[in-house]
């Protein structure tokens, strides 16, 4: 199980969330806007307010099925100018429900 978090251009998230939800078996995400920098904003002109909103995506999904879901996200995210946005992919140690109040596994 891992967790795949992107961070990309408020404008794509329509873009990106439609292609998800045509893979096959995609288990669902989360979207919040949040406010960041990186390289684009020190190299760029300097403005009273550094920060650049992006859309957060978080999702979990079973390991098979990671490499299909960042694939689609680079995809659809590109545009080929700075400030497209990051992927990063991290394990997922345990996951509770806390409607069943259970540890959830997700089979392979």
């Amino acid at each position: 199980m891992q967790e795949i978090r992107a961070y990309i251009k408020p404008f794509m998230l329509e873009r990106v969330a439609l292609r998800l939800m045509e893979l096959p078996d995609f288990p669902g995400m989360s979207a919040m806007t949040v406010k960041g920098f990186g390289k684009e904003r020190i190299m760029g002109a300097q403005e009273y307010d550094p920060f650049i909103e992006k859309v957060r995506l978080e999702i979990i999904a079973p390991d098979d099925q990671v490499d299909m879901i960042v694939q689609a996200i680079l995809k659809e995210a590109h545009s080929g100018r700075p400030g497209d946005g990051k992927v990063v992919v991290s394990p997922v140690g345990r996951l509770f429900s806390i409607r069943d109040q259970q540890e959830v596994f997700i089979a392979l």
